[in-house]
């Protein structure tokens, strides 16, 4: 299984290889199986830190993995004069963190009108700008150079 470490919270599960998930899954009924997208939320009795699931991950003989499938939708943004969040990514990233929200700006705009569950927060993931997507910097560049911003906005399902 491979990892996607962005979030400080949940492990993202980018693919799957041979092995014990793969094995699960054959078995598992279809809501039941680990696919890549869902997120790994805990790991034995480790949650809601990465650096401790990665270390149980890694140490314990036998695991428990707590895994909750990617809720995504859609936001338009559109700077009013500014974005309203920080926003972070990793050198080779494929997503974009919302690290932070402000008073103010797209963002407040955005969430003042949002349902409740379509509202972004700090943690959540951009995985798509204006049709970019798979290119962390990239998306960075957009939203930099754009006024409105057509975006995709992952998190895990709780």
């Amino acid at each position: 299984m491979s990892l996607d470490c962005t979030l400080q919270d949940a492990l993202g599960i980018k693919s799957l290889e041979e092995g014990l998930v793969q094995r699960h899954n054959e078995s598992a009924p279809g809501h039941q199986q680990i696919l890549p997208g869902h997120f790994v939320t805990a790991i034995n009795h480790c949650a809601n830190d990465k650096d401790l699931m990665i270390k149980e991950m890694l140490s314990a003989k036998s695991l428990t993995l707590s895994v909750a499938p990617r809720m995504t939708f859609h936001a338009t943004l559109v700077k009013n004069p500014d974005l309203g969040l920080n926003l972070g990514h990793f050198p080779g990233g494929a997503v974009l963190l919302v690290q932070e929200l402000f008073q103010g700006g797209a963002c407040t705009a955005h969430n003042a009108k949002a349902p409740f569950d379509h509202q972004i927060r700090t943690g959540d993931l951009i995985e798509e700008v204006n049709g970019l997507k798979g290119d962390a910097s990239a998306m960075m560049q957009e939203v930099k150079a754009k006024v409105e911003l057509s975006v995709i906005v992952a998190r895990p399902c709780r």
